[in-house]
Protein backbone atom coordinates (compact mmCIF):
# COMPACT_ATOMS: atom_id res chain seq x y z
CA UNK A 1 0.00 0.00 0.00
CA UNK A 2 1.43 3.04 -1.36
CA UNK A 3 1.79 6.52 1.45
CA UNK A 4 -1.41 8.61 0.15
CA UNK A 5 -3.66 5.13 0.13
CA UNK A 6 -2.64 4.13 3.60
CA UNK A 7 -3.25 7.95 5.43
CA UNK A 8 -6.65 7.92 3.26
CA UNK A 9 -7.40 4.33 5.19
CA UNK A 10 -6.12 5.95 8.66
CA UNK A 11 -8.60 9.00 7.86
CA UNK A 12 -11.60 6.76 6.95
CA UNK A 13 -10.85 4.70 9.97
CA UNK A 14 -10.52 7.70 12.17
CA UNK A 15 -13.74 9.83 10.46
CA UNK A 16 -15.48 6.35 11.54
CA UNK A 17 -14.38 5.96 14.91
CA UNK A 18 -15.70 9.38 15.54
CA UNK A 19 -18.74 9.15 14.28
CA UNK A 20 -19.32 5.17 16.25
CA UNK A 21 -18.35 7.67 19.10
CA UNK A 22 -21.06 10.55 18.55
CA UNK A 23 -23.97 7.63 18.16
CA UNK A 24 -22.78 5.82 21.42
CA UNK A 25 -24.58 8.67 22.76
CA UNK A 26 -27.45 8.50 21.24
CA UNK A 27 -28.09 4.89 21.36
CA UNK A 28 -27.80 4.73 25.26
CA UNK A 29 -30.48 7.61 25.42
CA UNK A 30 -32.87 5.06 23.37
CA UNK A 31 -35.78 5.82 21.11
CA UNK A 32 -37.81 8.83 21.04
CA UNK A 33 -41.47 8.49 22.83
CA UNK A 34 -44.14 8.85 20.74
CA UNK A 35 -46.01 12.24 20.27
CA UNK A 36 -49.40 12.48 22.68
CA UNK A 37 -52.11 14.19 21.53
CA UNK A 38 -52.19 18.23 23.09
CA UNK A 39 -55.00 19.60 24.29
CA UNK A 40 -56.54 21.35 21.48
CA UNK A 41 -56.79 18.04 19.65
CA UNK A 42 -60.12 17.06 18.50
CA UNK A 43 -63.38 18.62 16.56
CA UNK A 44 -64.72 22.06 18.32
CA UNK A 45 -67.50 24.05 17.56
CA UNK A 46 -67.46 27.50 17.49
CA UNK A 47 -69.08 30.66 17.77
CA UNK A 48 -69.10 34.24 17.96
CA UNK A 49 -70.97 36.92 18.46
CA UNK A 50 -70.65 40.22 16.94
CA UNK A 51 -70.55 43.33 19.34
CA UNK A 52 -69.15 46.03 17.89
CA UNK A 53 -68.47 47.15 14.26
CA UNK A 54 -66.44 50.13 13.58
CA UNK A 55 -66.72 49.13 9.71
CA UNK A 56 -69.97 49.97 8.91
CA UNK A 57 -70.32 46.06 7.80
CA UNK A 58 -73.99 45.87 9.54
CA UNK A 59 -72.39 42.35 11.09
CA UNK A 60 -73.35 43.71 14.51
CA UNK A 61 -75.65 41.77 16.65
CA UNK A 62 -74.52 38.70 14.40
CA UNK A 63 -73.82 35.34 15.37
CA UNK A 64 -71.20 33.37 13.23
CA UNK A 65 -70.72 29.50 13.55
CA UNK A 66 -68.12 26.97 12.27
CA UNK A 67 -66.25 23.93 13.31
CA UNK A 68 -62.75 23.83 13.31
CA UNK A 69 -60.59 19.98 13.71
CA UNK A 70 -57.38 20.40 15.12
CA UNK A 71 -54.69 18.18 14.84
CA UNK A 72 -52.23 18.42 18.05
CA UNK A 73 -49.15 16.43 18.50
CA UNK A 74 -46.55 17.69 20.47
CA UNK A 75 -45.32 21.24 19.51
CA UNK A 76 -47.30 20.98 15.97
CA UNK A 77 -50.55 22.10 15.88
CA UNK A 78 -52.91 22.33 12.60
CA UNK A 79 -56.39 23.42 11.96
CA UNK A 80 -59.19 22.47 9.61
CA UNK A 81 -62.26 25.19 9.20
CA UNK A 82 -65.64 24.54 8.21
CA UNK A 83 -68.68 27.02 8.10
CA UNK A 84 -71.95 26.11 10.00
CA UNK A 85 -72.73 24.26 6.44
CA UNK A 86 -69.56 21.93 6.11
CA UNK A 87 -67.78 24.04 3.32
CA UNK A 88 -64.06 23.74 3.75
CA UNK A 89 -62.23 27.06 4.68
CA UNK A 90 -58.72 27.03 3.56
CA UNK A 91 -56.47 26.56 6.61
CA UNK A 92 -55.42 29.46 9.52
CA UNK A 93 -52.05 30.52 8.98
CA UNK A 94 -50.97 29.88 12.24
CA UNK A 95 -52.53 28.29 15.31
CA UNK A 96 -50.92 29.19 18.60
CA UNK A 97 -51.04 27.00 21.90
CA UNK A 98 -48.80 28.73 24.83
CA UNK A 99 -51.02 26.84 27.59
CA UNK A 100 -53.40 27.70 28.39
CA UNK A 101 -53.82 31.21 25.55
CA UNK A 102 -54.17 30.21 21.98
CA UNK A 103 -54.28 32.28 18.89
CA UNK A 104 -56.00 31.33 15.57
CA UNK A 105 -54.77 33.99 12.82
CA UNK A 106 -56.61 33.58 9.22
CA UNK A 107 -56.00 36.12 6.12
CA UNK A 108 -59.58 35.82 4.46
CA UNK A 109 -58.75 37.98 1.53
CA UNK A 110 -60.13 41.23 -0.09
CA UNK A 111 -63.52 42.16 0.85
CA UNK A 112 -64.63 45.48 -1.32
CA UNK A 113 -67.29 48.05 -1.47
CA UNK A 114 -68.86 50.56 -3.97
CA UNK A 115 -68.20 49.68 -7.51
CA UNK A 116 -67.23 51.88 -10.54
CA UNK A 117 -65.76 54.09 -10.56
CA UNK A 118 -64.48 53.86 -7.52
CA UNK A 119 -64.11 51.16 -5.30
CA UNK A 120 -62.67 50.88 -1.85
CA UNK A 121 -60.99 47.35 -1.16
CA UNK A 122 -59.38 45.72 2.47
CA UNK A 123 -57.07 43.23 3.31
CA UNK A 124 -59.04 40.92 5.76
CA UNK A 125 -57.27 39.29 8.71
CA UNK A 126 -59.54 37.22 11.32
CA UNK A 127 -57.59 36.39 15.08
CA UNK A 128 -59.66 34.12 17.42
CA UNK A 129 -57.89 34.28 20.63
CA UNK A 130 -58.83 32.63 23.91
CA UNK A 131 -58.24 30.66 26.76
CA UNK A 132 -58.78 27.18 26.90
CA UNK A 133 -60.45 25.82 30.12
CA UNK A 134 -61.18 22.22 30.17
CA UNK A 135 -63.77 21.13 26.91
CA UNK A 136 -63.61 25.12 26.32
CA UNK A 137 -62.18 28.32 24.84
CA UNK A 138 -63.40 31.65 25.38
CA UNK A 139 -62.00 34.61 24.16
CA UNK A 140 -62.42 37.39 21.21
CA UNK A 141 -63.34 37.48 17.92
CA UNK A 142 -61.88 40.04 15.80
CA UNK A 143 -61.41 41.08 11.97
CA UNK A 144 -59.21 43.59 10.82
CA UNK A 145 -60.10 45.51 7.83
CA UNK A 146 -57.22 47.38 6.24
CA UNK A 147 -57.24 49.48 3.67
CA UNK A 148 -55.10 48.57 0.41
CA UNK A 149 -52.53 51.10 -0.51
CA UNK A 150 -53.33 53.23 -3.08
CA UNK A 151 -56.89 53.45 -2.73
CA UNK A 152 -59.01 56.49 -3.58
CA UNK A 153 -59.12 59.07 -0.91
CA UNK A 154 -62.41 58.96 -0.69
CA UNK A 155 -62.01 55.56 1.09
CA UNK A 156 -62.72 55.62 5.04
CA UNK A 157 -61.60 54.56 6.96
CA UNK A 158 -57.97 53.76 6.53
CA UNK A 159 -58.65 50.42 8.92
CA UNK A 160 -61.81 49.36 11.18
CA UNK A 161 -62.69 46.38 12.80
CA UNK A 162 -65.32 43.55 13.80
CA UNK A 163 -65.18 42.30 16.80
CA UNK A 164 -67.34 40.10 19.37
CA UNK A 165 -67.44 36.80 21.97
CA UNK A 166 -65.23 33.81 20.92
CA UNK A 167 -66.67 30.54 22.14
CA UNK A 168 -65.34 26.81 21.46
CA UNK A 169 -67.10 23.94 22.91
CA UNK A 170 -64.94 20.85 22.51
CA UNK A 171 -67.66 17.90 20.73
CA UNK A 172 -69.06 16.04 21.54
CA UNK A 173 -70.39 16.80 24.07
CA UNK A 174 -71.33 20.13 21.24
CA UNK A 175 -72.89 19.05 18.61
CA UNK A 176 -70.20 19.58 15.06
CA UNK A 177 -72.58 18.44 12.61
CA UNK A 178 -73.04 20.56 9.78
CA UNK A 179 -76.77 22.40 9.08
CA UNK A 180 -78.11 21.89 5.90
CA UNK A 181 -77.94 24.76 3.55
CA UNK A 182 -79.52 26.12 0.46
CA UNK A 183 -77.71 26.16 -2.83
Amino acid sequence: MDGSRAMRALACALVWGMILLACRGDRSRGPLPPLTPGPLDGSWKTMAVIAADTCGTGLAGQTREGVIRIDHLGDSVTAGLFTDCGVALSPPESILFNDPVVTMTKDLGFACRGGFPVACCYGVTWIDSGTLDGDAVTGTHTQIFTLFPNSPPSCAPSACQVSGDLDWQRCPPADCSFRICGT
